[in-house]
């Protein structure tokens, strides 16, 4: 067989308006002097034409029309052309013909339709067949046939692509359920077909059918036309020639859920303990409770979506190669507390790690090592907290998809499972699937099943950052306004290889797929520490807020391996021969990420901190201890939940 990438239908539209652009082309070309009789012979001759060219032009628009909206792919003249100049066989698929149907008698000709009519594998009538003299339409009753020049409605006989007569022998004795006897031959213009321990064999020439039969439509008989199998009669169900699509694009809408971030205390309530009362520089922050923080975030849903296409590059469903790209839609949370001075009382935690004194000589009463706070709404400062968090998800492969196994067709009224021409086995050497013949569940032992190995590449990225602003005004005469920052942010980014299954079943309009894979590679970690100090509009200490001090901001990148395991499984219903409605659940697990939460850290030396009140601060350039200190530090990360999508099959 030919692995020959199939022609895209582009030129379905240009062969559409060929005729008429050559008849046009060729009308004017016609020059020179011509006398008055060849001159009106030669306005006949362009008027024909041209009511012939604009008929042509309908036909092929009609014809064009009824390729976008047939239940099969069109023929490809191209793949015959591009296989000769490369000097292989062309892909047989590639020359499919435009539709394909059971071939019944008209269940109800009392609305004046034909005696015969065409159905698609869910019974409806697609074409009515008008029958011709010369051809014997009642000898095919209950095969599939394939349409020659599909003009749409009714069609005439001697426009359907019929079974030669050895095939037709065949097929109706698996119709009818007769066996050939053991060593029973029957001779054909095509070859020899004769039963043996492999099931109905042919030897002799390949035998194929006449171009454009689609074998999946298969209701009786079996398929025939498998080179890799020594022309093995495949069973029903779809494990041969055209039992998967050229080609394949699904859609899913993703509702997502995934592993929230942990963070530290981060905002904290409390009362006022007013000391000596000498006034507010003397008053503690007591019976302290935290409202935010000390929890994971972000653990709200996230909506997103998953685009998959696929291409077979061949005709039985073998190798192909597919990509997928899925992004959940950046999710965000936002806290904000303050108050007034007097009522609530807030504050931002710390702990203590300094050991020397406030430059303001005030006494530092916070032993090291203890929780301390950072007022934002107290006697003598009011103000507002914000805490603002986000993360957004992103994935892409490539892959290669390679058919290790293929179980068509089996079920209590046609014997033993054997394993189909898709299979990439050697069909002759008696090695199957047989682990894929006994299903766990009775159900899976009807239709079709496929087992496929999956390679590639793997793209994953994890984007997150986490703010802290504090906006205060300190009710000292002028009044002094602080505008305090601090921002961590987190990029994971992945690249490996992954490796996988994927074992599927279709069975008339139900379909079920259960994915398993695994990636491993590396995972760049990369943290960005920022801070800043605004005292009345001016930059007071760069890169300083309360947690980002310039003890620890910067950027911090390193490598890391990871593991990369998903899960998935997946139910369908066909709503028509192409289209495919999906529900499924997806699992994604990811062993190591930086998130922006594990890298604060709380300990804090406040004598790097000018606080509201201290009016004649200066930076102290204290060298120990250097805190807040940076560490990496891992954690993973996980998404699971609902997919529901469409696929379509072309």
């Amino acid at each position: 067989m030919s692995y020959l990438p199939r022609a895209t239908r582009f030129y379905t539209f240009l062969l559409a308006l060929g005729p008429a652009l050559l008849i046009v082309a060729q009308a004017a070309a016609q020059t020179g002097p011509v006398s008055e009789r060849a001159a009106r012979r030669s306005r006949a001759s362009r008027d024909q034409a041209a009511a012939s060219a604009l008929q042509d032009a309908d036909q092929a628009a009609e014809h064009f029309l009824d390729v976008l909206m047939a239940p099969e792919a069109p023929a490809d003249p191209l793949a015959d052309a591009a296989s000769s100049a490369l000097g292989v066989p062309s892909s047989r698929a590639s020359r499919r013909g435009g539709f394909s149907g059971t071939l019944v008698y008209n269940p109800n000709e009392s609305d004046g339709n034909p005696p015969y009519a065409l159905v698609d594998r869910y019974g409806g009538v697609a074409r009515y067949i008008e029958p011709v003299e010369s051809i014997d339409l009642d000898a095919f009753i209950g095969e599939t046939v394939s349409v020659r020049r599909d003009t749409g409605g009714t069609l005439l006989a001697s426009q359907l692509n019929l079974p030669r007569s050895p095939v037709g022998a065949g097929v109706m004795l698996a119709q009818h359920e007769e066996e050939l006897p053991p060593g029973a031959i029957i001779e054909g213009e095509d070859g020899v077909i004769m039963e043996g321990d492999q099931g109905v064999v042919m030897e002799g020439e390949p035998l194929y059918l006449d171009d454009g039969l689609d074998f999946p439509m298969h209701s009786h008989g079996y398929e025939v036309g498998c080179p890799s199998c020594g022309s093995m009669l495949c069973p029903p169900g779809g494990c041969g020639y055209g039992a998967r699509p050229i080609f394949y694009a699904r859609a899913d809408y993703l509702m997502m859920w995934a592993k929230g971030m942990q963070t530290p205390p981060l905002v904290v309530r409390g009362e006022v303990n007013e000391g000596s009362d000498a006034g507010p520089a003397d008053d503690f922050f007591d019976n302290a409770f935290i409202v935010y923080g000390n929890e994971e975030i972000l653990k709200g849903q996230r909506n997103g979506g998953r685009v998959t296409l696929g291409y077979w590059l061949d005709d039985y469903g073998q190798l192909g190669i597919e990509g997928e790209y899925l992004a959940l839609g950046k999710i965000e949370e936002r806290f904000v507390d303050g108050g007034n001075g007097m009522t609530p009382i807030v504050g931002r935690p710390y702990i203590e790690a300094s050991t020397g004194f406030f430059t303001s000589e005030l006494p530092n009463l916070v032993p090291p090592g203890e929780n301390a706070v950072e007022d934002v709404s107290f006697p003598g400062v009011m103000g507002t907290v914000t805490v603002d968090s986000q993360s957004e998800f992103n994935s892409a492969s490539v892959r290669l998809r390679r058919n290790l196994c293929c179980v068509g067709g089996c079920g209590p009224e046609c014997g033993d499972c054997v394993v189909g021409c898709g299979s990439g086995v050697d069909c002759g050497s008696g090695v199957g699937c047989t682990w894929l013949d006994d299903p766990y569940l009775p159900m899976f032992a009807r239709g079709r099943r496929h087992v496929d190995l999956i390679a590639g590449v793997r793209w994953m990225e994890l984007d997150e950052n986490l703010r802290i602003v504090e906006d205060l005004t300190a009710t000292t005469t002028p009044a002094t306004t602080f505008l305090l920052t601090d921002n961590f942010a987190t990029n994971n980014e992945f690249f490996g290889g992954e490796l996988g299954f994927i074992w599927d079943w279709n069975h008339r309009r139900w379909s079920f797929e259960f994915l398993s894979k695994l990636g491993l590679g590396n995972t760049r970690q990369q943290v960005a520490i920022s801070g800043s100090n605004l005292r009345d509009g001016v930059d007071l200490k760069e890169n300083s807020g309360l947690l980002a001090q310039p003890s620890n901001v910067g950027v911090y990148e390193r490598n890391v391996f990871a593991v990369i395991p998903e899960l998935g499984v997946t139910l369908g219903y066909d709503l028509t021969e192409r289209l495919r409605f999906n529900v499924g659940y997806s699992f994604i697990y990811w062993s190591r990420v930086a998130r922006p939460g594990d890298q604060i850290d709380l300990n804090v030396n406040s004598d790097y901190l000018p606080f509201p009140g201290d009016t004649d601060y200066t930076d102290p350039n204290v060298v120990a201890p250097a805190r807040p200190q940076f560490v990496f530090r891992d954690s993973d990360f996980w998404v699971q939940g609902v997919t529901l999508g469409f696929l379509y099959q072309y």
